[in-house]
């Protein structure tokens, strides 16, 4: 059994794989015609498939909230207030945070990303235990390069960055 200080941990580590290997695009490809919204898909498809993946641990007093569930956690950052899109939380304690952003075009994809990455970085800062950036990349391109390096820079900074690209 994990001891208490281990367990937000392996939640962290049992998320970030289950980030890395789901397939959203199987869920983005439904919607064709369609412009793949945040809230709509973090509530309709990732929120969901979070719930059923950690349904053992939520049984055991995990909560998972997102966009529409009710007192989903604030925080005051400079004198403004900002809501996560996804946290874990438990034991009232805020464990994780997920700040989602889907990049469906290249006009506001440097600013798109670079306020989630801000975003996740702001909610390091004390406020989540751990902080994860989640991208889905709906547009054309190789950026495996530059992906790479900002993982890494940002893990310095305990974030963890899961860069989702259909190929």
């Amino acid at each position: 059994m994990l001891q208490d200080n281990q367990k937000p941990k392996a939640i962290k580590e049992k998320l970030l794989s289950f980030l890395e290997n789901d397939n959203p695009f199987f869920y983005t490809k439904k919607l064709i015609d369609k412009q793949v919204d945040e809230i709509e898909f973090t509530k309709k498809y990732l929120i969901q498939n979070l719930k059923n993946h950690f349904s053992e641990e939520i049984l055991s007093g995990l909560i998972i909230k997102g966009p529409g569930d009710v007192a989903l956690p604030r925080f005051e950052f400079l004198n403004s207030i900002s809501i996560t899109d996804i946290v874990f939380i438990k034991n009232s304690q805020k464990i994780i945070s997920i700040e989602v952003k889907i990049i469906d075009s290249v006009s506001n994809r440097n600013q798109n990303i670079s306020t989630a990455i801000g975003q996740g970085i702001i909610q390091s800062l004390g406020k989540y235990k751990y902080s994860i950036v989640y991208i889905l990349d709906l547009g054309m391109g190789d950026f495996d390069s530059d992906i790479r390096s900002l993982k890494e820079k940002l893990s310095n900074m305990d974030v963890s960055l899961i860069y989702k690209k259909d190929k």
